[in-house]
């Protein structure tokens, strides 16, 4: 698969790839460069990524799943 720059800048991802990757219009992409070309990916997004937490998007982010659940129950199951 292949894509002309635009004078803008601009590229147009083929759509079978779009297709198979799930990337919509509006999806935000991260770039890295690598020594022999570039990586696109999904760029992280941490609001909607807490739209979907539900009860636990009040909870730190560097917490681990039993951290949280300890957190809610009031007590450690190791404590028991």
């Amino acid at each position: 698969m292949t894509s002309t720059i635009s004078s803008k800048g601009q590229i147009t991802l083929p759509a079978a790839l779009r297709k198979r990757l799930g990337w919509k219009p509006g999806t935000k992409l991260e770039f890295d460069e690598l020594d022999d070309g570039v990586v696109a990916r999904p760029a992280f997004d941490a609001a909607e990524m807490k739209s979907v937490l539900g009860c636990a998007a009040e909870f730190e982010p560097n917490q681990n799943s039993q951290q949280i659940l300890a957190e809610i129950r009031g007590y450690r199951r190791d404590d028991l």
